[in-house]
């Protein structure tokens, strides 16, 4: 019998929406709007923020500027802590696969590829196949714009949206969970 999906709720992190110039650079950021990065507003939607981080080489990302950070998913331990438990209890990570979609889905956003063409390069390529639930991703109709930032103070302006949905499945015990 099929179990049902956990859903969990996250903010997509990226220091290289910071300005990578300075030396130091706050945390929270003070405007809204802004991409990849927590707002106090944001924050205030967790009781125990939780990171989960990235660890390819960020040259080994495909995205829409010249990758030197990785992203990270901030999750709400307490709120979420079956995802948590189930991702640190994996024997085989999934984060290339799983950081590669969300890679996918928001900083290599191009408002002319379609929805079909999406999905087929999703499940072609094998990393996201192998967490991916085929035909689950959905994508916000609002597409905001930000800098980001390279370590000399060069700026690129990138298009993302605000939101993305998709399903994955994970080992979990014996079985596999949604």
């Amino acid at each position: 019998m099929p179990t049902t999906p956990t859903i969990i709720e996250g903010f997509v992190i990226d220091p290289a929406f910071l300005d990578q110039s300075k030396a130091i650079n706050g945390i929270l950021v003070d405007e809204s709007g802004n991409v990849g990065t927590l707002t106090p507003k944001a924050l205030s939607y967790f009781d125990q923020p939780a990171v989960y981080k990235d660890s390819r080489d960020p040259g080994d990302r495909v995205v829409n500027w010249t990758p030197t950070t990785n992203p990270s998913l901030v999750v709400d331990e307490t709120k979420f802590s079956d995802f948590v438990t189930a991702i640190n209890g994996l024997v085989s990570p999934v984060s290339t696969g799983f950081f590669k979609l969300l890679d996918k889905l928001f900083f290599d956003y191009n408002a002319g590829t379609s929805h079909e063409d999406l999905e087929a390069a999703l499940v072609a390529d094998e990393d996201i196949a192998a967490v991916y639930v085929a035909d689950s991703f959905a994508m916000s109709a609002t597409i905001v714009s930000d800098n980001v930032y390279a370590s000399n103070g060069a700026t690129t302006s990138v298009s993302v949206p605000t939101f993305v949905t998709f399903s994955i499945e994970i080992p979990h015990g014996s079985d596999t969970e949604t």
